[in-house]
C-alpha cells in the first residue's frame, strides 16, 4: 500500500486594525485613554507615538494619559506590527478645553431632618453637570441637585457640582456645604399622685 503525509499549512495574516482610536478632549488635569482594537497572527507589538515621536512604555493596545497638561496635547497614533508586517493607525487628537465655571446654593446651609420635602439648588453658571455629596449619606438628586434631608443621614456634607467633558472627564467646578441635623424629640414625663 501506499501511505499519505498530512500536510498543515499555517496561514500567517498581517495586523488589521478593526477598532480607530478615538479623539479626546479633557480639562487639565484629567486623564484620556486612547485605544485601538486589531487582528492578526499573535503576538501583536504596539507601539504608540504623540505627534509622530514614540512613547517609551506605551506597548498595549491601550494608552492612557494622567494629569494631563497643554504639554502632552497634540496627535496620536499607534504602530502595530507581527511577524507578517505593520500598520499604523489613524491619528487622534488629544485636546485641553476650558474648564467652565458655576456656583451652586440652596435656600438655607441647615435643614432638619424631618423636612420631607426636595430642597432644590439654585445653580448659576456651567450647565449638565452632575451632583454628589462627599461623604456619602445626603439624598442628593445627580441630574437636578435637590437634596431630601428626610432620606439622609444628619451630619456635614459637601454637596459637589462637576462638569463633564466631551471624553467624560469629570471635574469639580462648585460645591456648598450642607448640615442635616437631627430633629428634635419630645419626652413627656407625666407624674401622678396616689389618692
Amino acid at each position: 500500500g501506499s501511505t499519505s503525509a498530512e500536510i498543515i499549512h499555517v496561514v500567517n495574516t498581517p495586523p488589521v486594525i478593526t477598532t480607530q482610536p478615538s479623539p479626546q478632549i479633557v480639562f487639565s488635569g484629567c486623564s484620556a485613554t486612547f485605544s485601538v482594537m486589531a487582528e492578526g497572527t499573535e503576538p501583536l507589538v504596539y507601539q504608540w507615538s504623540r505627534n509622530g515621536v514614540n512613547i517609551a512604555t506605551s506597548n498595549s493596545s491601550t494608552l492612557t494619559i494622567n494629569n494631563i497638561t497643554a504639554a502632552e496635547t497634540g496627535n496620536y497614533s499607534v504602530v502595530i506590527t507581527n511577524l507578517c508586517g505593520t500598520i499604523t493607525s489613524n491619528t487622534a487628537s488629544l485636546s485641553i478645553t476650558s474648564l467652565p465655571t458655576a456656583s451652586i446654593t440652596y435656600g438655607a446651609t441647615q435643614f432638619c431632618s424631618s423636612i420631607t420635602n426636595p430642597r432644590p439648588v439654585t445653580r448659576t453658571g456651567a450647565a449638565g453637570g452632575i451632583y454628589f455629596s462627599v461623604p456619602a449619606g445626603l439624598d442628593v438628586d445627580s441630574t437636578t441637585g435637590d437634596i431630601i434631608p428626610a432620606n439622609s443621614t444628619p451630619g456635614i456634607y459637601s454637596v459637589k457640582y462637576a462638569a463633564v467633558s466631551l471624553s467624560g472627564c469629570t471635574t469639580i467646578i462648585a460645591s456648598r456645604t450642607i448640615t442635616i441635623l437631627q430633629s428634635p424629640t419630645v419626652l413627656i414625663n407625666s407624674d401622678f399622685c396616689a389618692g
